[in-house]
């Protein structure tokens, strides 16, 4: 007899009083929901690190474009700068022509 009652997440056994473990069919089984949830977890974990990594970096490289403009290196002492967000995921930057003399 499996156990009487199961975890709310995993449905993992928890065994009362009466009951009698299969350990070999409980234990693997429970086993088995434990290492797909945590590679589950390590999975979503490293999408995220990798997209706060590449969001950093984009962030990065607009803040440095964005001192070069500023400091003139781009052909004249005030270039402007615009930052699109697109899908909330990534970072598109745009250097404007400056207006003729």
């Amino acid at each position: 007899m499996s156990s009487t009652n199961k975890t709310t997440n995993y449905e993992l056994s928890q065994f009362i009083g009466t009951d009698k473990p299969a350990w070999l069919t409980d234990y693997n089984s429970d086993m088995g929901k434990i290492d797909a949830g945590v590679a589950t977890a390590q999975s979503t974990a490293t999408g995220a690190d990798g997209k706060a990594t590449a969001n950093a970096t984009a962030i990065g490289t607009l803040y440095d474009k964005k001192t070069i403009a500023q400091t003139g290196i781009l052909g004249n002492d005030t270039p402007s700068v615009q930052i699109n967000i697109v899908n909330n995921e990534h970072l598109e930057e745009a250097l404007y022509n400056e207006e003729e003399e």
